[in-house]
């Protein structure tokens, strides 16, 4: 039985590796952010999108920092056997200080990448050297190791393996595949826990965690929705349009990839709604003011395009939300303060506008929730901790103001949910990860602070959902790994 459940035929891309110099490093890792994360490698193309392209770029990137560049200068400046003037051989330095990490890594489950020094000598250029992930390994009664490998330069050939001989000085390294091997060395995997999902008490409180997921980078919104009585999460990255759709699951764990696309980028405001138990997706662009709207088919994957609009630029917040004599759209710039209400048509098309507002500038956080029977506006500015809530007209257009507080600045994110009938405000800041928990009361107003949570700072997208055991809090860190570019100079091949 295998080591780990790693294999290159389904866990491995189905295209060779690809770029001037190569992107073996940068493929390896992209593989396992997707096996690690639950992510399916989509095995029907034969060469990589212009997204996928730039990811796997930035992830060689990552695998080349100058630390392991250094590195692979020195393993390529010793000799096989015996010792050079800068230390051990690489034939020792294999299987005394690389192979037992190596093993454990593979015993452990985990699959792990590998540097695969094939070069030597002090002209040598160390980009002749290459990487691959280990996934299983044999050892033999005499010491003979084989280690199956997932090969970029080999899509999809389970039967790749590097080999090599405990016990001797000059260890025999070969690949199966007739490559020159000298050694390796097992490069370590950035993972970072990008996403977490948390239930919620019956006190508002965050409880135990349910899900925690390490999802390739650069994903900016997250955004639960609903279907014929499933629950589903649209996933997007505005800097590349890559888009993923994955059910729910009671227990708050994410389940199956539903559907993919990949549209164009920058679209920085998305919002869902529902009317006459017809579900839409709302997306705007604040670079352009472009805004689609899609109705959403029943199995959770984007249906129609039903409306598109070509206004403006510089709305950064779009939200739907309902009262009294139907539903509406409500529109803000956050630099200038402009605000406009639309009407929603049963069909989920935008109508006409209803009003707009000139208010001040700053405004980054908007929230629609119901309390005491009526409709209430939540806005907060991240720079000043302003907040303000409105009590919304049944005609749609923003009513009376209700409350205000004079918070502290850096609150980036604020959602508004309920637990059995009772409604709970938290707000959490970026930059240092500091959380408050308020009630809220059937009046709308914000009420006392009920608990402080210090987390890591960096989490971008808060969203709350209910899979029908209870409602969920989930969490999303916009990454920056794949966003660092690509050091041209050192690529492997």
């Amino acid at each position: 039985m295998p080591k780990t459940s790693f294999k290159p035929s389904v866990h491995g891309w189905p295209f060779d590796n690809f770029g001037k110099f190569g992107n073996c490093g940068g493929m390896c890792f992209a593989a396992l952010d997707r096996y690690y994360g639950g992510e399916a490698v989509d095995r029907s193309i034969s060469q990589p999108s212009v997204v996928l392209r730039k990811e796997i770029e930035g992830r060689q990137a990552d695998t080349l920092d100058d630390w392991l560049w250094g590195k692979v200068i020195q393993w390529t400046q010793r000799p096989d056997e015996g010792h050079g003037y800068r230390g051990h051989s690489v034939g020792h330095m294999t299987q005394h200080d690389e192979w037992p990490k190596v093993r454990s890594s593979l015993d452990a489950g985990q699959p792990i990448t590998l540097c695969l020094i094939r070069v030597e000598g002090f002209t040598a250029n160390p980009a002749g050297n290459h990487q691959v992930t280990a996934w299983d390994y044999t050892l033999g009664s005499n010491g003979h190791v084989v280690v199956a490998v997932y090969d970029p330069n080999h899509a999809g050939d389970d039967r790749v393996s590097v080999e090599f001989d405990l016990g001797r000085n000059k260890i025999n390294a070969r690949q199966s595949t007739g490559e020159s091997v000298r050694g390796f060395f097992g490069i370590r995997y950035d993972r970072d826990i990008n996403v977490h999902v948390h239930s919620l008490a019956a006190d508002g409180t965050v409880g135990h965690r349910t899900d925690q997921r390490a999802w390739s980078a650069g994903w900016t919104q997250a955004l639960p929705f609903s279907v014929n009585n499933a629950n589903y999460l649209f996933l997007l990255k505005w800097k590349n349009g890559r888009v993923h759709v994955h059910k729910l699951e009671a227990g708050g764990m994410i389940g199956a990839l539903v559907t993919r696309y990949d549209w164009s980028a920058n679209w920085t405001s998305i919002c869902a709604y529902r009317i006459k138990n017809r579900s839409f997706l709302l997306l705007l662009k604040e670079s352009n003011g472009i805004i689609h709207v899609h109705e959403m088919n029943g199995d959770g994957t984007v249906g129609r395009l039903s409306d598109t609009r070509d206004w403006s630029d510089g709305w950064t917040l779009a939200k739907a939300f309902s009262v009294r004599n139907g539903s509406f759209l409500f529109l803000l710039k956050g630099s200038t303060g402009e605000a406009h209400v639309h009407a929603l048509w049963d069909d989920g098309r935008i109508g006409q506008e209803i009003v707009r507002y000139d208010w001040s500038s700053g405004w980054t956080s908007a929230e629609f929730f119901e309390a005491g029977g009526e409709t209430y506006l939540f806005l907060l500015k991240a720079g000043g901790g302003t907040v303000h809530v409105h009590r919304m007209n049944s005609d749609g257009t923003v009513g009376l103001q209700v409350a205000s507080r004079d918070w502290t600045g850096g609150w980036t994110s604020a959602r508004i949910f309920a637990v059995q009938g009772r409604l709970y405000l938290l707000a959490l800041k970026y930059l240092s990860g500091e959380v408050h928990l308020h009630a809220i009361g059937t009046d709308g107003r914000v009420g006392n602070q009920l608990a402080r949570y210090d987390w890591s700072p960096g989490w971008t997208a808060v969203e709350t959902f209910d899979a029908g055991n209870g409602p969920f809090l989930l969490l999303l860190k916009h990454t920056q790994s794949a966003e660092r570019g690509w050091f041209p100079d050192i690529p492997f091949v």
